[in-house]
């Protein structure tokens, strides 16, 4: 009995379970493409990163009502906002940029993919990129990290600070994929036609 009664002392002195905070906004800057009405993320900039990554993002003008998408049908987008739980981004006015034909547009057998910055297309031009010898795959990893990482390690590796811009040809094998070295002779592998890098100490 006094057992008893020491363990409900100690449980009723015990912290009650708290619930987990809610995910808090994260503001952030988001590029990706609409197609059929829905944006979906090629990466995301959080000011100290970028994060890779294909997501569904729901793009709104305030909580529950969707940004129209309509104008911007086949187009890449980059957006500033309020980053939500669920894949929801809440948009600050204004801040939707139009930056061009979506990457492999249909109709197109490849476009180019313009960062972030780069307001002239300024540096130097690379066509058929290499990796020993294989066209540069379109993914810095097998399977993901694509677009920009790979532009972006392509040109570092060479001396550069970064690509300003990059060309990508849909199903085009073979490719090398620069992070581990692994060829694609798969029908699905893409492969970058062209890199435009900047900065950095070069030859």
């Amino acid at each position: 009995m006094m057992i008893a009664l020491v363990l409900w002392v100690l449980l009723a002195w015990l912290p009650s379970p708290q619930p987990a905070a809610a995910s808090r906004p994260v503001h952030a800057v988001i590029t990706g493409c609409v197609r059929g009405g829905v944006f979906v993320s090629e990466y995301t900039e959080f000011g100290t990163h970028v994060s890779p990554g294909c997501y569904r993002i729901s793009l709104l003008v305030e909580p529950g009502s969707p940004v129209d998408l309509q104008p911007f049908e086949g187009r890449r987008v980059s957006v500033t906002g309020e980053l939500l739980p669920g894949d929801a981004f809440l948009v600050e006015e204004e801040s939707l940029v139009d930056r061009g034909p979506c990457i492999g547009a249909a109709g197109d057998s490849g476009e180019s993919g313009w960062m972030p910055g780069d307001a002239s297309g300024e540096g130097v031009s690379f066509p058929d990129p290499l990796v020993d010898g294989v066209p540069l795959d379109y993914c810095l990893q097998w399977g993901r990290d694509c677009g920009r990482p790979a532009a972006d390690a392509w040109c570092r590796a060479r001396g550069f600070a970064a690509a300003s811009a990059f060309e990508v040809r849909l199903q085009s094998p073979p490719t090398r994929v620069l992070a581990t070295g692994q060829v694609c002779d798969e029908a699905h592998c893409d492969r970058m036609v062209s890199v435009t890098c900047i900065g950095g100490n070069h030859p």
